[in-house]
């Protein structure tokens, strides 16, 4: 039974270090956003729309970093990121500070940083720290909303 648990929470803890991250687009005809490898959506050159799909703490902040950096590396015309937040329930200090840094790399590089689709409680967090002060970009209260303000209409 003790080499199940074992194994069981090693594998957990496996997979949680190790998020899926989407990038999307837009469904036509919808506000709705999906993973462009499995849908028909629009994409915008400039702006790079991703979808994290855990929560952020300390065992997956540095691989959510380098996957959103090895990303933008394959999409080299991008002027804005856009982190959608709606599967994150929770941000730890550590993934805080990795979300401070990745936005000054990208702001290096001359890429702007957003959220959307934030959730309450993950929004108190981010209120309570330096990453709104500091954000190149905005924080938008949607997926469709940051679309909106920042892709062309006809992309």
């Amino acid at each position: 039974i003790g080499i199940g648990v074992t194994l069981s929470l090693m594998t957990l803890v496996w997979r949680l270090s190790r998020p899926h991250i989407a990038v999307v687009g837009l469904v036509p005809g919808t506000e709705h956003f999906r993973n462009i490898t499995r849908h028909q959506v629009q994409a915008h050159p400039a702006v790079l729309m991703v979808r994290v799909d855990e929560n952020l703490f300390f065992a997956n902040a540095e691989a959510v970093a380098r996957q959103l950096v090895s990303m933008l590396r394959t999409h080299p015309e991008t002027t804005d990121m856009v982190l959608l937040m709606s599967s994150v329930s929770r941000v730890d200090v550590t993934a805080l500070d990795m979300l401070i840094h990745l936005n000054e790399d990208l702001k290096a590089q001359r890429v702007r940083l957003h959220l959307a689709e934030v959730k309450g409680p993950v929004q108190d967090q981010l209120d309570d720290s330096e990453l709104p002060a500091r954000l190149s970009g905005r924080i938008f209260l949607t997926a469709f909303q940051a679309w909106q303000t920042l892709a062309s209409p006809q992309t």
